[in-house]
């Protein structure tokens, strides 16, 4: 394992100030998303009593509520570290504090940096490595549950056909499997870097196709809305003219 020192972050220069703002801008993003979660579980909490939590634990119960409450929690815990976790702090000035209180949303009139340390440095490393793949497979655990209900969904629309339930079983799994795949390739091209020094958070260099990682999910997604779409429009329809 390579262990950083402090050389090894990014030298201030005519950019610092840009992408300081840009990770402020960041962190404000994702406690806003935050935010939006849980006001809306706060709002329909009532709705979800009555509705979902009558049901039997079957399969689509689960799945709303693991979409509903564990996918949101590991997301809202990812965003917390990566917005909190330190890098190597060797910098102990008043502005240099002042900023760190500003980026990571704590209020506090003792803030204290340890001085660099080899060993501490690298289990940094080890621990942003761990944080980043953890991201993408609750990307891929998020979006895989979301798209698993987009199936049952669109096999009741169809009335629970055999022919269109293996049809759609068999398209998620090759979807999944295609994003396994990608994502394992991915991962074993993404290195953890240090930023600037005094920054907090994980950052990491990563390939120039890591978009293809939401190519099979826009595959999936994009037909399977389209029918749900269609047949609601239907639905609709019938009603009006019923």
């Amino acid at each position: 394992m390579h262990v950083p020192t402090p050389s090894d972050y990014i030298p201030f220069d005519a950019i610092t100030d840009h992408n300081l703002r840009t990770t402020r801008l960041g962190i404000y993003i994702y406690l806003a998303l935050a935010a939006v979660i849980l006001y809306d579980h706060a709002i329909t909490f009532d709705i979800e009593v009555q509705r979902i939590w009558s049901l039997n634990w079957r399969l689509p119960k689960i799945l709303f509520l693991m979409n509903r409450y564990v996918v949101p929690l590991l997301i809202v815990m990812r965003g917390i570290a990566d917005a909190t976790y330190p890098l190597l702090f060797s910098v102990s000035s008043y502005p240099l504090r002042t900023l760190y209180i500003s980026l990571t949303m704590v209020v506090s009139p003792v803030v204290r940096f340890p001085r660099y340390n080899p060993i501490t440095s690298g289990l940094i490393i080890l621990s942003c490595d761990f944080l980043m793949h953890f991201e993408d497979w609750i990307v891929i655990l998020a979006l895989g549950i979301a798209d698993l209900i987009l199936v049952i969904r669109v096999s009741a629309l169809y009335g629970h056909s055999k022919i269109m339930r293996h049809f759609l079983v068999f398209f998620f799994a090759c979807q999944m499997v295609t994003v396994i795949v990608i994502t394992s390739i991915l991962t074993k091209q993404t290195t953890p870097i240090l930023l600037y020094q005094f920054v907090p958070g994980c950052y990491a260099t990563v390939p120039d196709y890591f978009y293809s990682f939401y190519i099979p999910f826009l595959i999936f997604d994009g037909p399977l809305n389209r029918v749900c779409q269609r047949a609601q429009n239907s639905d609709i329809l019938r009603k009006v003219s019923s």
